[in-house]
């Protein structure tokens, strides 16, 4: 997933959950959302100097990797239970 356009997303939800590593979507099944949510979460993380960034869904769950960085798409009862 090539990283273009990282400074240009600027909404204030995704600005805040980004410091924390994570953001939140009810479903991605739509290619275009998904890939570009992907996409910021990995230019969030890198520019944060982070590892793993994590996009709470209601039912997915996957894991990506890109270089050294992961994305984990996970349900919400899973990251509310911890």
């Amino acid at each position: 997933m090539e990283m273009i356009g990282c400074k240009s997303h600027k909404s204030i939800r995704s600005s805040i959950n980004c410091l924390r590593g994570f953001d939140l979507f009810l479903c991605m099944k739509d290619p275009k959302t998904r890939s570009r949510e992907i996409t910021s979460l990995l230019c969030a993380i890198k520019e944060l100097g982070l590892g793993t960034g994590k996009i709470i869904t209601l039912d997915e769950e996957k894991i990506l990797k890109e270089g050294d960085k992961t994305v984990e798409i996970i349900p919400a009862w899973k990251y509310l239970l911890g």
